[in-house]
Order: structure tokens, then C-alpha cells, then sequence
């Protein structure tokens, strides 16, 4: 049930899991400046998924808000009222194992939680040089 309660938080977000816009708002798109040794990288980006978590299991709303491309689409209520559905601990979420897809400035990182349901999230890099989950503030 917790779980569901997630994933309900996830749709209210209109997260789109399964295919990355290939210009995303404020993320350069293509088009990625690249700072000396800082690359886009499969470990970064689960870095910022279990980020995300973290943040959305605690009911961090400004946390999760800096964790997504459209932080003015993020509803600190609902955030709030849903804190504790991806896992009973912090150190439950830490020990989750993630796959990272990474092509190019996007990346798709899926995980399976303790229930065994599995969770995929889709990641841009950004012109900031940062891996934000993407959501679509449109249909929120």
C-alpha cells in the first residue's frame, strides 16, 4: 500500500519514465557544455535518483524540488502527505541496488524495492552539470 502511495506521488508529478524528451527544458538538450572532468556518468545519475528518493521518502519538498526538471510542478502537500512510501528507513532505500542506461545526456535508472515491485526513473544531464529526474509540469 505505502508503495502505491509512491507511486501515486510519481503520477502527480507526470513523471515520463519511459521516454526522455530529447530537449528538455533547461537542460541544454543536445547540447552538453562539458566542465573539465565532469562527465555524465551511470554512478551520478543513481546518485541522483537515490537522492530523490531519499528526499520524496523524508517529505523534503525543497529537496525534491531540486531534484526535478520542472520544481514549480512538485506539490509540498502531497509531497508532505506521502513521506514514508518508498521504504520504512533511510537505510532500507541506501541498500537498494540500481541499473543506469546512460546515452548521451540522458539516463533511465531502474531499481527493485524490498516488495519486489520495480521502480524506473528518467534523468537528464543538465547545462548545471547536475542529473535532475525529468517531469513533465504540463499534465500536473
Amino acid at each position: 500500500m505505502k508503495r502505491l502511495l509512491g507511486l501515486i506521488l510519481l503520477a502527480l508529478f507526470s513523471i515520463t519514465a519511459c521516454s526522455v524528451p530529447s530537449n528538455p527544458p533547461g537542460s541544454g538538450g543536445d547540447n552538453v557544455e562539458e566542465t573539465p572532468g565532469v562527465r555524465p556518468t551511470a554512478e551520478g545519475a543513481i546518485e541522483a535518483a537515490q537522492a530523490y528518493l531519499l528526499a520524496s521518502n523524508q517529505g523534503n519538498c525543497e529537496g525534491v524540488k531540486n531534484l526535478v526538471t520542472q520544481p514549480d510542478a512538485v506539490d509540498c502537500d502531497v509531497v508532505a502527505e506521502l513521506a514514508g512510501t518508498w521504504a520504512d528507513s533511510d537505510e532500507e532505500l541506501a541498500n537498494l541496488k540500481f541499473e543506469a542506461e546512460v546515452v548521451d545526456s540522458a539516463a533511465t535508472i531502474t531499481t527493485t524495492f524490498s516488495d519486489g515491485e520495480v521502480g524506473k526513473y528518467a534523468f537528464v544531464w543538465t547545462d548545471d552539470n547536475t542529473w535532475l529526474m525529468v517531469v513533465d509540469a504540463e499534465d500536473s
